[in-house]
């Protein structure tokens, strides 16, 4: 959970709070001081392993959902040369709310690629 890798704790929900469970037992009272201290330097520790752990989750998802959305989506199936045609779109009416923009034309004339990158 994004709240135990900030923190390095487990949070508490509320229903834990209704329910006698070992997170809201007051520990001061069933452990010494340094056996507490034991427990959080142990978390301490063991949240850089976490964190990285959550990091490399995350960026394998990442790259598993820009693959899959690279085999749904064609944005351009082949590379702009010299001598294309293309058709230039207008992105100047994405913005407006008017009721005239329905029917006004969305894409410049078709040009010819002179030069490409």
């Amino acid at each position: 959970m994004p709240t135990e890798l900030m923190y390095g704790l487990k949070p508490v929900m509320p229903i834990k709070r209704t329910i006698s469970s070992l997170v809201v037992i007051p520990w001061e009272n069933k452990m010494s001081w340094e056996e507490l201290l034991m427990t959080w330097i142990r978390q301490f520790k063991r949240r850089t392993r976490d964190l990285e752990n959550a990091r490399g989750i995350m960026e394998a998802a990442r790259v598993k959902n820009k693959i899959r959305f690279d085999k749904t989506h064609r944005l351009c199936p082949k590379k702009i040369e010299e001598g294309d045609w293309i058709l230039v779109y207008d992105n100047s009416l994405d913005n407006q709310h008017k009721t005239t923009r329905k029917f006004t034309r969305r894409w410049f004339r078709p040009y010819v690629v002179t030069s490409a990158n």
